[in-house]
């Protein structure tokens, strides 16, 4: 008798210090207070985000906006109304909520941040082929950092396309060389194509690209980024028929307090812009 009143008394008490937390959630769908202390407890610690010993518990660690549907689903346990439907539902999609969770999506805007110190004068006509994207990666794909738990930030370009942002920063460059660009197509980079492409170009410029990736690791509240860029361009001289190759490959590695977007929309400008002007010193 005595062990059942002290049982009763630890009851009463669970209820007292656990239900004001309970009726502040009543938002997320509850429909009562259960009178079970263990789901009561277990409830309270799947709103807390802490670890419960019913199957609430799989919400442990998740932000409220995963957490509110979960705790829902287990209808059974936390309402007293079960809903089988909800659980199973909320099962199967827990990965797809959790792998949302895990990774963000975030894009940059490359553009051309040279400044040519040498300009050429009667502005000669330059043809442009689109540079060609070589990589396994897909075109918009720019690099990604890993930021531990399994969480990664993936960096995208906003245009859809890296080798036409990179062909457009191709077309600036010679602009801001004093050059008028052309866009021409069909070149297969061999010296006898040149005079097919057209009337009063002097030069042909192509490429390829490699290598065009960013890797980036968190550790320790700072961000160590590795950006690698490999591109190999064709000048064609019209006049001579001749074709010169060269390739240009550029490696940067940093460790920065901040990452984001912007940062690494700055440093991957500098290193394009650099790339370029390496491998269209065949134009004089």
């Amino acid at each position: 008798v005595k062990s059942a009143a002290v049982a009763a008394r630890r009851i009463r008490s669970w209820r007292k210090r656990l239900r004001p937390k309970f009726l502040d959630g009543h938002q997320i769908g509850l429909k009562g207070v259960p009178k079970d202390p263990i789901t009561i407890s277990a409830a309270a610690a799947v709103f807390r985000g802490r670890r419960a010993a019913t199957p609430a518990g799989l919400a442990v660690g998740l932000p409220p906006p995963l957490m509110i549907p979960l705790a829902n689903s287990f209808g059974a346990t936390i309402t007293g109304s079960p809903n089988r439907w909800a659980l199973a539902l909320t099962i199967l999609l827990l990965p797809g909520f959790l792998a949302c969770a895990a990774s963000r999506t975030f894009y940059v805007y490359p553009r051309y941040s040279g400044q040519p110190a040498v300009r050429v004068a009667g502005m000669p006509v330059v043809g442009l082929q689109a540079l060609q994207d070589r990589r396994l990666e897909k075109p918009d794909y720019v690099g990604m950092r890993f930021l531990g738990g399994g969480r990664r930030e993936t960096y995208l370009t906003g245009s859809g396309s890296l080798a036409g942002d990179l062909s457009a920063m191709v077309r600036a460059h010679a602009g801001a060389r004093g050059y008028a660009v052309r866009d021409v197509a069909g070149w297969d980079f061999a010296p006898e194509g040149l005079a097919a492409l057209g009337q009063g170009l002097k030069y042909v410029v192509g490429g390829e690209i490699k290598t065009l990736n960013v890797d980036a690791v968190q550790r320790f509240g700072r961000s160590e980024m590795v950006l690698t860029v490999e591109v190999m361009f064709y000048v064609g001289d019209v006049a001579g028929a001749r074709v010169t190759r060269r390739p240009v490959r550029i490696r940067i590695e940093r460790t920065d307090l901040a990452f984001d977007a912007p940062g690494l929309e700055r440093h991957l400008n500098a290193a394009l812009a650099e790339t370029i002007a390496t491998g269209l010193k065949e134009l004089p």
